[in-house]
């Protein structure tokens, strides 16, 4: 039971707590996951971000999106968890936030309707990119 809590500041104490875990990033600091062509170096920068305010695992989220896009961006994570120190050490799986959801206005939120569509298999371009193994279907 906590009992007291004291003003650390007065003594110039650094804050010392557990590393956070984020679940849903699409950016921060001004790096998007979402936009354009994603490289690995994009991610590694963004995950150094992440670190400097604490986050010690996260999930990068990408949202509803053409197959060719969710290959490149899932493919760009990949290769920075294979091989840059702090996306390897920090992210712990992908969020894919669509394309299957509801193509209703309101439910779809801010994913484009015109790449809704219906849950795809092992054997569509997503199912079999760079990153088949990773993610899991």
């Amino acid at each position: 039971m906590i009992e007291e809590v004291t003003d650390c500041e007065a003594e110039a104490l650094p804050l010392l707590s557990p590393g956070l875990v984020d679940l849903q990033v699409n950016g921060f600091a001004g790096f998007d996951l979402n936009e354009g062509d994603l490289t690995p170096e994009v991610v590694e920068a963004l995950s150094q971000a992440l670190a400097r305010v604490g986050v010690a695992a996260y999930l990068p989220t990408l949202i509803t999106a053409s197959e060719a896009a969710l290959c490149q961006r899932l493919s760009a994570i990949r290769l920075a968890q294979q091989s840059l120190p702090f996306s390897k050490a920090m992210i712990a799986g992908v969020h894919v936030e669509g394309p299957s959801i509801s193509a209703k206005d309101g439910p779809r939120g801010a994913h484009p309707l015109a790449h809704v569509r219906p849950p795809v298999s092992k054997n569509s371009p997503v199912g079999r990119g760079p990153h088949r193994g990773w993610c899991a279907w």
